[in-house]
């Protein structure tokens, strides 16, 4: 991704384990302080960071996955295998988008459908590939390495893979599409930045080519969120702007959700960056309303962590408990809000 500088009441009443009731007892959907929850429904949750955390671990030894590479074919398949293995149906999307540079690269979205007759519709996204060059990297002898990519790439496709479990142990018919976006990553490097006057277009290569070519209605789809670089230990999760401009409910009613499980020294009620990534075309192109669930940070050199773009990206910097906390964040939203808001 690149980036710029610039009431709901529920009661979760459980037995045991079991969810018995969720129910919607106010209209003023935007009130954070509308929301309430009886009793702690974590032990209703399917989601595990350490199931998680083996999508990111086997990802990481395909090798990187940059469009054009063997390493990126392979990956492709497996993540249609487990997507099929989950859910009602799955297929790879495939076509070729212009880089910035003008090379042809192939681009590969996979795509999961969970109750593909019902409407509406949520839509799950993130990034597989990985980045070309390492070119926030602080040695410049390291700008034309591929990335590993264990956090930018592998994080967010690891929780939808843990999701897309969750989804077919639940057992529920919920209307979702599990969308994994190619060509994310694939903009100028910032070495050659300033040579690409509109440089957005470059970056969620996969996601444009969606948009334009969905494999149903746009309408359908109420929200999406998208999640990226969700694995470091010391992960912020800020209301990133694009996502406040076009879907600031949901980013209202998601964080919420984060904070009552547990989760607020994550999701922080703080702004963020601009952040270029899919969720800005879903929001523009496609009049999704999309929510980015990222880590960006505040008062680093370029609003995201250290290692974003550079070397340091491997799997030392993962942790199951952040991606378990992201997950599980998205599971209680999706099962016991979501249809409560769109």
């Amino acid at each position: 991704m690149g980036f710029r500088r610039q009431g709901l009441i529920w009661v979760v009443i459980l037995t045991g384990v079991i969810f018995s009731s969720c129910r919607y007892l106010s209209g003023d959907d935007d009130n954070v302080e509308d929301f309430q929850v009886r009793l702690d429904i974590k032990d209703s949750l399917f989601f595990s960071g350490d199931s998680a955390i083996w999508h990111v671990i086997w990802q990481v030894r395909m090798g990187p996955r940059v469009p054009g590479t063997s390493s990126h074919q392979r990956t492709a398949s497996m993540l249609k295998n487990i997507l099929s293995a989950y859910l009602d149906t799955a297929f790879i999307q495939e076509g070729e988008m212009k880089r910035f540079d003008g090379v042809k690269i192939p681009v590969y979205n996979i795509i999961g459908i969970r109750a593909p007759e019902l409407t509406p519709r949520i839509l799950l996204v993130a990034h597989w590939d990985t980045r070309p060059w390492r070119d926030q990297d602080p040695d410049s002898a390291r700008w034309n390495i591929p990335l590993v990519g264990a956090c930018d790439g592998a994080s967010g496709t690891a929780v939808l893979l843990e999701i897309a479990r969750v989804i077919h142990v639940r057992g529920e018919s919920v209307p979702i599409d599990i969308l994994l976006s190619d060509a994310e990553d694939q903009g100028p490097p910032s070495f050659l930045r300033s040579s690409y006057s509109s440089a957005d277009k470059y970056w969620s290569l996969g996601i444009q080519y969606w948009v334009e070519r969905p494999h149903r209605n746009l309408s359908d789809y109420k929200v999406a969120i998208v999640v990226d670089m969700v694995c470091d230990r010391h992960a912020t999760f800020l209301r990133e702007y694009y996502s406040e401009v076009y879907a600031g409910q949901f980013v209202t009613s998601i964080w919420r959700v984060g904070q009552l499980l547990g989760y607020s020294s994550m999701f922080l009620n703080l702004p963020g960056i601009p952040v270029v990534d899919d969720h800005l075309f879903l929001s523009k192109m496609g009049g999704i309303p999309a929510v980015i669930i990222i880590d960006t940070r505040l008062g680093t050199r370029t609003g995201f962590p250290e290692w974003w773009h550079t070397s340091l990206d491997t799997l030392s910097v993962v942790s199951s408990e952040t991606l378990e906390a992201v997950g599980r964040t998205i599971e209680a939203w999706i099962y016991y809000v979501a249809w409560q808001v769109i």
